[in-house]
C-alpha cells in the first residue's frame, strides 16, 4: 500500500524522465546488492559450516582417543594428567627448546652430563627414560592426525575471518537504496544479513573452542529471488513509462489503491465477520425468507422456455388464421386479408383488408359487417 502511494506522489510531481534515470540507478544497486548476497550465500554454505562441524568432531575424537593412549602408555607417571592440552603445550616447548639448548641432539639429548631442559637436572637412565616415552607419546600417529585437524580447523577460523557484511550496513547505498524502493524487503534483507553474522559468529567460537556449534543451515536463498523480482518491476516501470501514456499510468495505480483499501476494510473487519458466522443468527433469518417461497416452486429451464416461446406463437398464428378464413355475412368479392404482427419489428404492418370485408374480430361476432375503411388488427 505505501509502494502504491508513493509511486503516485511520484508520478504527480515528478518528471518521467527522472523518474526513469532514479530506477536505473537503483537497479544498478540493486543488481550489486543481489551479487554480495549470492557471493555471502556461496562462501558461508552449509558445505563450509558441516566441513568446520566435522573438523570439530574428528579433534574431540582424536583428544578421546590419544587420552586414552596417555592413560595406557604413561598412567603410571609420578605427575598426572598426561597428555590435556596444558601437557602437550608444555612438551612441545620443551621440545623446540632443545633444539636450541642442543642443537645438535635429539630430544631428549643423551650426550654426557646432558641436563633436562624443564628442570635443568642431569638427567639420568629414569629420566632420560620417561623424555622418551614422552617423545613417542607427542609424535605418534593419532598426535600427528590430532596436529592435523587443529591446522585445519585453524585456516577455517582464518576464513571466516574474512567475511565482511559491510555492504549492507545502516548507511550503505545498498541498504538507503532499498529502503527506498521497499522498505519491508530492506527490513527482510537486514534480519538475513543479521542471520549470517550470528552464524559467522558461532563458527568462529566452534573454531576457538573447537566444539560443536549445533547449528544447520538451508542451501537457500530467497532473499537474491526477491531482489530479482523487484528489479524486473522496475524496469517493466521503466518500459511502461517509456510506452505509456502517464494518465494510464496513474488510473491504473489508482485503481490498486483502491483495491488495496478495499481489503484493507475487509481485513479489519474479519473478526466481526467471523463472530456473526460462527453465532449462526443468520441461519434464522435465511429460514426466514425460504419459508415466504412455495415449497413446489422451481425455476423455469432454458428448455421449456423455448418450447412455451415456440408453441405460443404458433397457437397465436393458428388462432389468426381461423378467423380469417371464417365466412362473412355480407360479401362482395373474395379479397385474402394480409395480416402483420406489432411484434414483428422487421415487417411492423397494420393487418389490412379489402373494402367489402368485415372485421373478423368484431363486426363478425355481433352480427354486422363493416364495408367502410379498412380496420386494424392486432394482437
Amino acid at each position: 500500500m505505501e509502494s502504491v502511494v508513493r509511486q503516485l506522489a511520484t508520478l504527480r510531481t515528478t518528471d518521467p524522465k527522472e523518474i526513469i534515470r532514479q530506477n536505473e540507478q537503483r537497479i544498478t544497486d540493486l543488481d550489486a546488492l543481489k551479487v554480495s548476497l549470492s557471493a555471502l550465500h556461496l562462501t558461508l554454505s552449509p558445505a563450509l559450516a558441516e566441513q568446520i562441524i566435522n573438523a570439530v568432531k574428528r579433534i574431540q575424537t582424536l583428544t578421546e582417543k590419544a587420552a586414552a593412549l596417555s592413560v595406557a602408555q604413561l598412567g603410571e607417571e609420578p605427575v598426572q594428567p598426561i597428555g590435556t592440552a596444558a601437557w602437550r603445550d608444555l612438551l612441545t616447548a620443551a621440545i623446540a627448546y632443545n633444539t636450541e639448548a642442543y642443537p645438535d641432539e635429539a630430544f631428549p639429548p643423551k650426550a654426557d652430563a646432558a641436563r633436562c631442559v624443564l628442570c635443568h637436572q642431569v638427567l639420568d637412565e629414569d629420566g632420560v627414560a620417561r623424555l622418551t616415552r614422552f617423545y613417542q607419546f607427542a609424535t605418534s600417529d593419532v598426535e600427528a592426525q590430532l596436529g592435523q585437524a587443529k591446522t585445519a580447523l585453524v585456516g577455517y577460523g582464518m576464513k571466516l575471518s574474512k567475511f565482511s557484511l559491510a555492504f549492507f550496513d545502516e548507511g550503505s547505498v545498498a541498504h538507503r537504496t532499498l529502503t527506498e524502493v521497499d522498505a519491508a524487503m530492506a527490513a527482510a534483507v537486514s534480519s538475513h544479513v543479521e542471520g549470517y553474522r550470528e552464524v559467522i559468529g558461532a563458527l568462529v567460537h566452534a573454531v576457538a573452542g573447537a566444539f560443536d556449534p549445533g547449528l544447520s543451515m538451508l542451501d537457500h536463498d530467497p532473499v537474491s529471488i526477491r531482489i530479482t523480482e523487484l528489479v524486473e518491476r522496475l524496469k517493466s516501470d521503466n518500459d511502461a513509462l517509456r510506452q505509456k501514456d502517464l494518465k494510464v499510468l496513474m488510473e491504473s495505480l489508482m485503481a490498486e489503491e483502491r483495491l488495496l483499501l478495499d481489503r484493507q476494510v475487509l481485513a479489519d473487519q474479519y473478526d466481526a465477520i467471523a463472530a456473526a458466522v460462527a453465532d449462526l443468527k443468520w441461519v434464522g433469518k435465511a429460514n426466514a425468507c425460504i419459508r415466504g417461497f412455495s415449497a413446489t416452486q422451481r425455476e423455469v429451464t432454458s428448455k421449456q422456455k423455448a418450447l412455451a416461446h415456440g408453441t405460443g406463437r404458433a397457437g397465436l398464428h393458428r388462432a389468426i388464421h381461423g378467423q380469417l378464413r371464417r365466412p362473412a355475412t355480407q360479401t362482395t368479392g373474395a379479397v385474402p386479408l394480409r395480416g402483420r404482427c406489432r411484434n414483428d419489428r422487421s415487417k411492423n404492418r397494420d393487418c389490412q383488408r379489402q373494402r367489402g370485408w368485415h372485421r373478423p374480430f368484431f363486426g363478425a361476432e355481433r352480427g354486422r359487417t363493416d364495408s367502410g375503411s379498412a380496420g386494424r388488427l392486432s394482437h
